[in-house]
Parts: structure tokens; C-alpha cells; sequence
């Protein structure tokens, strides 16, 4: 399942690498993480639930402002 992630609190590189990470980590493909856009494109299982990719991207120490299923 292809999906949009808002993204809140990224504002350099290093955000990108984080965010990134911490969503391949939960079986996310084909990553593209932006801090100029604030958003988050993946690939994903349908089994992963929004809320635990919520819960992942908060934990990181970013919020997460809304998610779009393509």
C-alpha cells in the first residue's frame, strides 16, 4: 500500500535519516522523506496499522499530522 505521511518537527537532514529509519524498520519500502515538504512517502504492508506507524514516528520525537493511502 502506497501512503503519505505529514510529518511535523523535521527541519534538516538529519530528520530525514531518522524519519527514514525508523520506518524501514517497521517493513516501510521505497522511503522518500522530505523536511521542505514535511512528508513521508512509503511503501507498506497492508498489516501495518496507522497507528503503529503514528507511534514510531512520534517516538522518534516527530508528529505526525496526517496520513494519506494512495
Amino acid at each position: 500500500m502506497r501512503m503519505k505521511i505529514f510529518v511535523g518537527g523535521m527541519n534538516c537532514f538529519h530528520c530525514v535519516e531518522c524519519v527514514s529509519e525508523v520506518l524501514k524498520n517497521i517493513g516501510a519500502k521505497d522511503v522518500k522523506v522530505s523536511f521542505v515538504k514535511s512528508a513521508a512517502t512509503i511503501n507498506i504492508a497492508s498489516s501495518i496499522t496507522d497507528k503503529l506507524i503514528k507511534s514510531t514516528i512520534e517516538g522518534a520525537g516527530y508528529e505526525v499530522l496526517a496520513i494519506e493511502k494512495n
